[in-house]
């Protein structure tokens, strides 16, 4: 049986999608869903935006796939969520931003522009400008 083609007496289900920021808990517009059957078949598809999308004639009872074809602008792609239809009104999906550090190694030009913060040579800040950085690697 496939969605849509829900027998007399038996009601097709929807399922609220919400896909959200994981620290705000806000909808992020932008990102590429896509809902698959247990056979893989897409059952719907759609780009997010502000608000919730809604996922309609759902077999009751049938496993589906939440998949995140492509992230937000910013954000970590999210893994898979399975869900039963008839078991949920709403699934979240939520997305991450990546966290890392970034070290430059640089040869040549001393930069300009250092500023001292609470007098700690530690702690600074640099004002870049451009071609200031030649040379980095």
């Amino acid at each position: 049986m496939t969605p849509g083609n829900t027998p007399p007496g038996d009601t097709p289900d929807e399922v609220e999608v919400s896909k959200v920021d994981v620290t705000t808990g806000k909808e992020l517009p932008g990102a590429k869903l896509t809902v698959l059957d247990e056979s893989g078949r897409v059952v719907d598809e759609w780009i997010s935006t502000d608000t919730p999308h809604t996922v309609t004639n759902l077999e009751k009872g049938r496993t589906y796939i939440l998949r995140e074809e492509l992230a937000p602008e910013g954000y970590l792609k999210a893994n898979d969520i399975t869900f039963t239809a008839g078991s949920t009104g709403k699934v979240v999906m939520k997305d991450e931003v990546p966290y890392g550090r970034i070290c430059l190694a640089k040869t040549g030009d001393v930069v300009r522009g250092v500023v001292p913060v609470k007098d700690d040579w530690l702690k600074h800040f640099f004002r870049y400008r451009a071609g200031q950085l030649s040379g980095a690697t």
